[in-house]
């Protein structure tokens, strides 16, 4: 070979051996430090990160179960985490605890090395709190994070999140450090036998500093022919290039800086969307919007003067697109117009844009009929159901709820005063049907400023509005809901869970309901006597049961119901079956037509059910609703 004959010509200087050796330690020390400062500064990096993707994952868990971890809906919660495990690579476990700490939710693996109990008890207030903490498993860390969950309205629960080290950068990082640091010596070592060995063969071999400089010019040529072989040949022997090390080793590396890249990918597109997400707060309670039987819009709740930008009462007996060019205005009139001739209500999902604003809505248009048929108003409800919203974390409900308590004291004691006044001027027969109304419209004002104190400072769940805070302060309108029949005593037994697609939200539906009979309808207009209405969500087996119980044949009530989501209608007593014509207004104002069958049970309730209700309504009838519960999207409308 080339290189073997110009280093035969060479005269070997006493110094070249020592600068060779001090070459090679020195080139060993500096690669070693080099690799260990690397692995030292990636490793704190990448914690770091899964740090906060840590954080963010355990929030989400800890933020959206929160509204939907009611009952026992277990079930739920289990396919949600393990979406988690499906896009998250590194999460190992993911599981909830309730206030035993008991696992009630997990994902596919069922083992962690952590005292669970311990971790629990360290969350025994309501506030939302993360820890960051890594535990010993085999001699690997493992990287977890706990939180607070409300799994009921008085429970409070932990979720917990792991993430293991599985890919080759947690491999390297944490494992095979020692491993590559033999390796670094023992390629080296090889290095340096190889120019033992050719030494030992060929005596007459020297060469002097600057003819080595010279032979190394031939050495990239000579790489470039041995690395398809990947053999070198010295003498009759054949051991293994130095290259083939090279290769080995840059191979994982080359995986590793993949690694990084994307990682610091992600991490910059969870920052640049970070602000996109957090400008849809204002937008997560629903937007309500009450019309008179003229289109003109009555009432708008906060959510929809944050959308507009624009003062409610601009909106106040004008059309929409009065008001607003937009083509959300255009469609709502478009809509109502075709109500008002007759259509049947609207349910769709559609993507609404007004200025640089772009969000996807769930409409629900709702026309709402008096006993008689008559048209009187159309309610709206646009439910943001855009990807963004879905991962936007809410606030604890507890701590929403207790700055609901704090903040809204004032405006409650304001409501409850008029109610009462309400009450006992009606009692004294001296409140005009006119003057009634003015004096509600006192009432909604009182709560529109609690619902405005309320959206300026947190992100308000839906439960919590315009209508629940009216329910929550108008306990003296029982006497008078006796007296003048009003539609009033309305009792959420179990929170619906509100899933993607459902055709109804209960809440704000009854309440909406509520406000438009007492705002619109004369008191010797109203329908007579509906003394409860009461709603159970079964979450097992997927359905909602409405038992309503009226003392006489004049009942108007409206449930948020299509024809195919009726299981079953069974009276309380098979001599107390409400007529046909009344069970079909009870979905009249919600689009629904129900033909209701003649075999029903006779056991719709058990007998202590039958003794409670009995006793409560002394005379009357009663009837049990049970639905399936909407599992599919609304049709898209175009």
């Amino acid at each position: 070979m080339k290189l073997k004959s110009e280093l035969k010509k060479a005269s070997y200087p006493q110094i070249g051996k020592k600068l060779y050796f001090i070459f090679f330690f020195i080139t060993l020390s500096c690669i070693l430090a080099l690799f260990s400062y690397l692995i030292k500064f990636q490793n704190t990096a990448v914690n770091d990160s899964l740090k906060s993707k840590g954080s963010s994952v355990v929030r989400l868990i800890a933020n959206t179960s929160a509204e939907h971890l009611l009952g026992s809906n277990y079930f739920y919660i289990e396919d949600m985490l393990e979406s988690l495990v499906e896009s998250e690579p590194d999460l190992a476990y993911a599981f909830i605890l309730d206030e035993n700490a008991q696992v009630v939710a997990h994902t596919f693996q069922t083992e962690f090395p952590i005292d669970l109990w311990s971790v629990h008890n360290s969350f025994t207030d309501t506030n939302m709190v993360n820890i960051v903490s890594f535990v010993k498993d085999n001699q690997k860390e493992v990287l977890s994070f706990a939180t607070s969950v409300l799994i009921a309205n008085d429970r409070i629960g932990t979720a917990v999140v792991a993430f293991y080290p599985k890919t080759f950068l947690q491999t390297l990082l944490q494992v095979n450090l020692w491993h590559y640091s033999i390796f670094f010596v023992i390629l080296f070592i090889m290095m340096g036998a190889g120019f033992i060995v050719t030494k030992a063969l060929r005596q007459e071999l020297r060469f002097s500093l600057q003819m080595f400089n010279d032979a190394m010019e031939d050495l990239p040529p000579l790489i470039h022919q041995n690395i398809i072989s990947a053999e070198w040949q010295l003498e009759d022997k054949t051991c293994v290039s130095p290259l083939d090390f090279y290769r080995s080793f840059l191979t994982p590396l080359q995986k590793a800086r993949r690694y990084f890249y994307m990682l610091d990918n992600a991490v910059k597109s969870n920052d640049s969307n970070e602000a996109i997400i957090n400008t849809l707060g204002q937008h997560l309670t629903n937007m309500i919007i009450l019309y008179d039987k003229t289109g003109r819009v009555i009432y708008m709740n906060e959510a929809c003067v944050n959308f507009f930008g624009v003062d409610r009462k601009k909106f106040i007996n004008k059309y929409p697109d009065e008001v607003v060019i937009s083509k959300l205005g255009v469609i709502t009139r478009t809509e109502n117009d075709a109500i008002l001739h007759g259509t049947p209500p609207i349910f769709k999902e559609t993507l609404y844009e007004y200025e640089d604003k772009k969000i996807n809505f769930s409409v629900k248009r709702l026309p709402i009929y008096t006993k008689k048929g008559d048209l009187t108003n159309i309610l709206t409800i646009l439910t943001d159901i855009s990807p963004e919203k879905e991962c936007f974390g809410f606030n604890n409900l507890s701590n929403v709820y207790n700055f609901a308590l704090l903040t809204g004291q004032h405006a409650l004691s304001q409501i409850n005063a008029s109610l009462t006044h309400i009450l006992q001027s009606v009692d004294d027969n001296q409140t005009q049907p006119e003057q009634l109304k003015t004096e509600l419209n006192t009432v909604l004002n009182h709560a529109s400023e609690l619902e405005s104190k309320l959206l300026n400072n947190v992100v308000v769940p839906m439960a919590i509005n315009i209508q629940e805070s009216i329910s929550a302060a108008a306990q003296p309108l029982e006497t008078l809901r006796k007296k003048q029949g009003l539609i009033f005593n309305i009792n959420i037994l179990e929170e619906m869970v509100i899933v993607s697609g459902s055709e109804y939200t209960f809440n704000q539906i009854w309440k909406s309901i509520f406000l438009s009979v007492l705002l619109n309808m004369d008191i010797e207009k109203r329908p007579k006597a509906l003394l409860n209405c009461n709603i159970r969500s079964n979450l097992l087996n997927d359905t909602v049961t409405i038992t309503l119980e009226c003392s006489c044949d004049n009942i108007f009530i409206s449930t948020p119901v299509n024809e195919d989501q009726i299981k079953s209608i069974e009276p309380f007593d098979q001599g107390d079956i409400l007529p046909q014509d009344l069970i079909e207004k009870m979905i009249t104002a919600f689009g629904g037509s129900l033909v209701c069958t003649s075999e029903v049970s006779t056991n719709a309730f058990s007998e202590e059910e039958r003794n409670s209700l009995k006793d409560s309504l002394g005379h009357g009838s009663c009837v049990k609703i049970t639905l399936n519960r909407a599992t599919t999207p609304s049709p898209v409308i175009k």
